[in-house]
C-alpha cells in the first residue's frame, strides 16, 4: 500500500506533534518542575543567607563594640601628649593620700632633646622623686603607681633612713639619730604618651 502525498505529510505532521507532545511531557514539564524546586530552595537559602547576616552583623557589631572599649581602655593608659600636669596631681593626690610628703620632684620628657624626627608610636616621660614618709605610707604609694589606671614604669627606687642631727644644750658633741618612721624614698618611674588625637 503507498501512501498519498497528503497522507504523508500528516503522519509527518503526527509525528512531529508526538515528539513535541513526548518532549514537551518528558524533559521540558519535569525541568520547569525542578526549576521551580530550585528557585523555590534558592529563595529560601537567600532568607536564611540575609538572616544569618543580620545574625552575624550583630556579633560583629558587638565584638567591634568590645574592641573599641579595649582600645579606649588602652588610649587612656597611653595618653595623647604631654601628661605632666596629669602626673604631678597624681603624685599629689597619692601623697596627700598617704600622708607623704614631696620634698623634690622633677619631670623629664625624654624625647624634647632628639631632634631626628623618627616615627614613634610611643614617647617616654620620666619623673623623679623624693618623698619622705613612713614606710607602710611609701610601700603603699608604690603599689598605687602599680596598679594606676595609666602605665607607669617604675625605673629606680631606693629608701633609707633620714637623719637628722640634734645639738644637746649639756653636750657639745653633736648626736645623731635615727627615725624608722621618717624614711626618704627616692623613686624614678616613667609614664608613656603617644601623639594620636583621641
Amino acid at each position: 500500500m503507498k501512501l498519498t502525498k497528503r497522507e504523508a505529510i500528516l503522519i509527518y505532521l503526527l509525528t512531529v506533534l508526538l515528539i513535541i507532545y513526548l518532549f514537551y511531557s518528558l524533559l521540558y514539564q519535569p525541568l520547569l518542575a525542578s526549576i521551580d524546586k530550585i528557585v523555590e530552595e534558592n529563595n529560601e537559602i537567600q532568607a536564611i543567607s540575609v538572616l544569618a547576616n543580620k545574625l552575624n552583623e550583630g556579633d560583629y557589631n558587638n565584638e567591634l563594640d568590645k574592641k573599641r572599649a579595649k582600645l579606649d581602655k588602652l588610649n587612656k593608659q597611653v595618653p595623647e601628649r604631654l601628661y605632666k600636669p596629669e602626673i604631678i596631681k597624681f603624685v599629689e593626690e597619692m601623697s596627700r593620700k598617704h600622708d607623704l610628703k614631696i620634698l623634690k620632684a622633677e619631670y623629664l620628657d625624654e624625647n624634647e632633646d632628639k631632634t631626628d624626627k623618627e616615627e614613634n608610636l610611643v614617647y617616654e616621660s620620666l619623673a623623679k622623686l623624693d618623698i619622705q614618709g613612713e614606710y607602710k605610707n611609701l610601700i603603699k604609694l608604690v603599689h598605687e603607681l602599680e596598679k594606676a589606671e595609666r602605665i607607669y614604669n617604675i625605673k629606680k627606687i631606693s629608701m633609707q633612713v633620714n637623719q637628722m642631727e640634734q645639738i644637746t644644750p649639756d653636750i657639745i658633741d653633736e648626736s645623731i639619730f635615727y627615725n624608722a618612721d621618717n624614711l626618704l624614698m627616692s623613686i624614678t618611674f616613667s609614664n608613656y604618651y603617644d601623639e594620636l588625637s583621641p
